[in-house]
């Protein structure tokens, strides 16, 4: 009787513990026109990814106490390997539903364990490996393979998830802070300098007379260290690698957007040191810089010119005002925001600018509205370019009102203008 009791109490135990484990899922759905193509699946798989690494976030905070910092850069790219693991340790489902395709991912909690044992095994070895090769490179003064071993030694250090890291035969140091100072000492020795600071030339194209970048640290050139550029809104726009003699070139910058005089920033990408597809910044790591380490560059550049073809239609159930047809609200914004200039005297543009929009009634009983719609099609030949090229954007857009008001023509307008100069100028940045 005795042992009844206890084979039922552990039969409940085990079926206690069954129903309180979690299951980690990540279910992402896509719409579809037809069969699924191969966009489609990795754009679903891509979502639930997504959606199993919030979960194993949230899951992480609650059971192993792990802060996870969106800000940090560096966290992230960790993370990123972390997920990977679970999602190959993961059961994956996909289903079919009318015209929806789902993708599932799942792990229970004792395999998400496994996948973080695995993890910090695989960090732990990277992190104690790369600071071995540090110190061995360091006493043969092979300064190339230092930088790099200090990077990977630094980054797979923080990466450890629990204990951290203690460096060999040492007084109780943690291997991240000696990583971090032998990088630091780099950083304190490395040089950088632009045989220039001019970017000259035109939109669209590249410099005239691209600069070149050297970086060396003591007298010793620093390859395959990648630069990053940014343009002084933020936007990133540029990358570029030294070669075996420590110099990068700006030689294959496309002169974005700019105005005369605009700045260009170009700053150490440890990212690709990892193999990250994103920007690692040496602030990223907790280094900071020297004078000189982020390059300043100054756009000095030609406005291009541009013809504009501007053309609205309308279907017999609208009548449109005539201020639909001036073109003076696009053309102040390809001056003061695109920074063209209109083309003189019949003379061949560097940008060809054709706009066609027809503007139809888009009243539904359904909700007894009445409306607008405006489709319309934007295409630039970039005419100038060093290949030239053409592109077109399809554009629609739909207002709708109350049944019982006069349809406000200049708000729709005022509509119709803001969505035809976005498009404009995301059409432009893609030649």
């Amino acid at each position: 009787m005795f042992k009844r009791l206890i084979l039922t109490f552990n039969l409940i135990l085990s079926f206690t513990i069954l129903i309180s484990a979690q299951n980690l899922t990540g279910s992402f759905t896509v719409q579809l026109n037809g069969p699924a193509n191969n966009q489609q699946v990795n754009q679903a798989k891509s979502g639930a990814r997504l959606v199993l690494k919030k979960e194993l976030i949230k899951w992480l905070k609650t059971t192993h106490n792990f802060k996870f910092d969106t800000a940090n850069v560096l966290t992230n790219f960790t993370f990123e390997i972390l997920t990977d693991s679970c999602v190959n340790r993961s059961k994956t489902e996909s289903s079919f539903r009318g015209k929806e395709l789902t993708i599932i991912y799942s792990l229970n909690e004792s395999t998400a364990e496994e996948a973080i044992s695995a993890f910090n095994k695989a960090v732990r070895d990277s992190a104690l490996n790369n600071y071995n090769q540090a110190t061995k490179a360091q006493t043969e003064n092979n300064i190339p393979l230092l930088f790099e071993s200090s990077v990977k030694a630094y980054t797979f250090s923080n990466a450890v998830m629990g204990e951290p890291i203690m460096t060999p035969e040492s007084n109780g140091s943690k291997l991240s802070d000696d990583a971090q100072n032998l990088l630091q000492s780099l950083f304190n020795r490395m040089k950088i300098k632009s045989s220039d600071m001019i970017i000259s030339g035109k939109i669209g194209r590249a410099p005239e007379n691209p600069p070149t970048v050297t970086v060396v640290i003591d007298s010793t050139p620093l390859p395959n260290l990648w630069l990053h550029g940014t343009l002084q809104s933020g936007k990133p726009s540029f990358d570029a690698r030294s070669d075996e003699q420590g110099v990068a070139s700006l030689k294959d910058l496309i002169i974005p957007i700019v105005p005369n005089g605009a700045l260009f920033y170009l700053t150490p990408d440890l990212g690709k040191i990892l193999g990250a597809s994103l920007t690692i910044s040496p602030k990223d790591i907790r280094i900071q810089l020297k004078d000189g380490q982020v390059q300043t560059f100054m756009f000095k550049v030609t406005q291009p010119t541009y013809s504009l073809d501007y053309k609205v239609s309308s279907d017999s159930s609208v009548k449109l005002p005539a201020d639909f047809n001036n073109n003076s609200i696009l053309k102040k914004y390809l001056r003061d925001s695109c920074f063209l200039t209109e083309t003189q005297n019949g003379l061949p543009p560097d940008f060809m600018i054709t706009i066609q929009s027809v503007i139809s009634n888009s009243a539904t009983d359904v909700v007894e509205e009445r409306g607008l719609k405006m489709n319309a099609e934007v295409t630039i030949k970039g005419l100038s370019l060093a290949t030239p090229k053409t592109e077109t954007k399809k554009v629609e857009l739909v207002k709708l009102y109350g049944k019982q008001l006069e349809i406000p023509y200049g708000l729709f307008l005022w509509d119709v203008n803001n969505t035809l100069k976005q498009s404009v100028k995301s059409t432009l940045n893609r030649l």
